[in-house]
């Protein structure tokens, strides 16, 4: 789906893949795209988002264990656009 807003998107696409989570998984990756080429990935951690989704009492809140990095390993040609795949 598009967002105008990413955060939003992201905040969406965590709440609906925590609802089927299954068990030992510790981290949630989301990559946005834009031209069918990786653009933004977000990793979000999944026992801080468990606290997260869960709610805090005021006072004891903490922050949500994100991090964000730009994909890599695209690249842009004179002859066109070539995409190549890295794991990050």
């Amino acid at each position: 789906m598009k967002y105008r807003d990413s955060r939003e998107g992201i905040i969406r696409a965590n709440r609906i893949v925590m609802n089927d989570l299954p068990d030992g998984i510790k981290t949630i990756r989301i990559t946005e795209n834009r031209l069918n080429m990786p653009q933004v990935t977000t990793e979000t951690d999944v026992a801080s988002l468990k606290n997260h989704l869960a709610g805090e009492p005021l006072g004891h809140e903490t922050t949500l264990a994100q991090k964000t990095r730009r994909a890599s390993g695209s690249a842009v040609h004179r002859a066109g656009l070539v995409y190549r795949q890295i794991t990050l």
